[in-house]
């Protein structure tokens, strides 16, 4: 072991534990905790620095892993180009910078269906408050079945024990049905994905019950087909695959969430239907993609800024409080974006 002496430095700490210059340098100036860094390491680090007689000009001690100033936002999915990620992000920050509020966010992708590999980080040993966004029923079982310590919020998604800012999923999928049978289509079709969520669910839900409430059930020339596939462009195609096998092919398909849509609008394009003279689309969601392809898509596009800016304030104040509760839910309505997909 290095000598005890007055101008040993991180260096010879370093060389005396065999770690690297860096994690001393971390642990000395009390970042340890940001950096994740063992606690045993931490200890060791300080210990041997001391009986080296190392000095700094800030006091040695071991720094709480604590970041009573930080916000988590946990969502799915990794690959940032799909879903209502950058104006999710966008609220969050455009409260904090309203307020003039010194909190870092930090963005935590997640597996779907695999929160709970991240329960680590959902601790008041690294977050003061999360915001969970895309949650599955696993990951929602999970959180019902699990007491934190610090407040959270979901974002379009509702559990047991917390609070919810929402869209009006179940309205969604009413008003695209409508729309449809207003412009007097009997022929129907739906395209979702593959997995169980609560906004999925009240989607077709609310599709379905306009229908049924139409009385057009008992119509000879009625018809409905839905088809599942993984939300993605892959997923949206052998969705459509399948469809196009049925005996009766729809004149008007709602896709439930538009990560679906390019494959959609290939098979479809591959297969000779024209869009809208023979199918016309619906989507739910507000990605480029809808804008961009022709036809363009008419969609059903979420407030997701004002309600990931209304997660963002109401977890906010269950900080600030010290205190949460599971009954508030706040909820908006999607904008329906006509386009050349499904003419208003």
């Amino acid at each position: 072991m290095v000598k005890r002496n007055q101008t040993v430095g991180v260096k010879q700490i370093a060389e005396a534990l065999g770690v690297s210059s860096s994690t001393v340098s971390m642990v000395l100036n009390n970042r340890g905790g940001e950096f994740r860094i063992a606690d045993t390491t931490c200890e060791r680090i300080i210990q041997t620095a001391n009986e080296l007689g190392y000095r700094h000009e800030a006091r040695m001690k071991r720094k709480k892993r604590s970041f009573n100033r930080t916000l988590v936002c946990a969502f799915c999915p990794p690959d940032f180009d799909k879903g209502p990620t950058s104006q999710f992000y966008a609220g969050i920050n455009r409260y904090l910078n309203e307020l003039n509020l010194k909190y870092e966010t930090i963005v935590f992708p997640y597996e779907l269906g695999k929160l709970k590999d991240k329960i680590s980080f959902i601790s008041k040993e690294f977050i003061s408050g999360a915001i969970m966004m895309a949650l599955t029923e696993e990951d929602i079982a999970f959180i019902e079945n699990t007491k934190f310590d610090i407040p959270v919020v979901l974002f379009n998604r509702t559990a047991k024990g917390y609070s919810s800012v929402l869209t009006d999923d179940y309205t969604v999928g009413h008003s695209a049905m409508e729309h449809f049978i207003r412009r007097g289509h009997t022929r129907f079709g739906i395209v979702s994905p593959n997995y169980s969520s609560r906004a999925l669910s009240l989607r077709s839900t609310g599709y379905r019950d306009k229908l049924r409430s139409s009385g057009m059930e008992a119509d000879e020339a009625y018809s409905f087909t839905t088809t599942y596939g993984d939300a993605s462009d892959a997923g949206g195609y052998a969705a459509m695959e399948e469809m196009l096998q049925s005996e009766k092919l729809p004149t008007a398909l709602f896709v439930s969430i538009d990560n679906m849509m390019s494959g959609v609008t290939r098979r479809v394009r591959e297969r000779g239907i024209r869009v809208p003279e023979d199918l016309e689309i619906i989507s739910y969601g507000s990605m480029a993609f809808n804008n961009i392809v022709s036809p363009t898509i008419t969609s059903f596009v979420p407030s997701s800024e004002e309600m990931s800016y209304n997660c963002a304030k109401l977890l906010h104040r269950f900080i600030e409080d010290g205190v949460w509760n599971d009954n508030v839910k706040m909820s908006f309505e999607a904008t329906c974006v006509y386009r050349e997909s499904c003419p208003e």
